[in-house]
């Protein structure tokens, strides 16, 4: 009964984190359609970059990051709600549980979770590489800017790099 309980508990987490990523899914795509700013990486942070001064080559090349990160960053998102999907179906539709395919799918979720911390990190060090030390206080502040207010922070950051896929 005490593992049903916590299982119970643990299926309304998995479903509450659910309507969660529904609800920041539906904040991205009404700003895109309304041609707005994304919502995770609003007009703070491009007043920041602008602060950057960066040359012409340096924009070229910090637009293909960011490009190449909002690809990353759609492709884990929609990976990870697959996951917690799954996982909610093994919790949910089943009078007996399948403990290790639970256990797979939590693992799978973190797994996936901390590749993408990983990709942040990559990401940040990609653009310093960029930088001259002249611009690197400006970065500092967009940097700030971004583990504080935007979702692609560290708030929840593994200690531990994600195995190679």
């Amino acid at each position: 009964m005490k593992s049903r309980l916590l299982y119970l508990g643990l299926a309304f987490s998995v479903s509450l984190n659910l309507a969660i990523f529904g609800a920041i899914g539906w904040q991205f795509a009404h700003a895109q359609t309304q041609g707005s700013a994304m919502p995770l990486e609003g007009s703070g942070q491009g007043q920041a970059v602008a602060a950057l001064n960066l040359t012409s080559s340096q924009q070229q090349q910090w637009d293909q990051l960011r490009e190449q990160f909002k690809q990353e960053r759609s492709t884990h998102r929609a990976r990870v709600a697959q996951l917690k999907q799954q996982l909610v179906s093994a919790l949910l539709t089943s009078n007996s549980f399948n403990k290790s395919e639970i256990e797979s799918l939590l693992s799978a979720v973190q797994q996936e979770q901390a590749q993408f911390q990983y990709a942040v990190v990559q990401r940040i060090l990609a653009e310093r590489a960029l930088l001259t030390s002249d611009q690197l206080p400006s970065f500092q502040k967009l940097l700030v800017h971004r583990l504080m207010h935007d979702g692609t922070g560290l708030r929840h950051f593994s200690k531990t790099p994600p195995a190679n896929s």
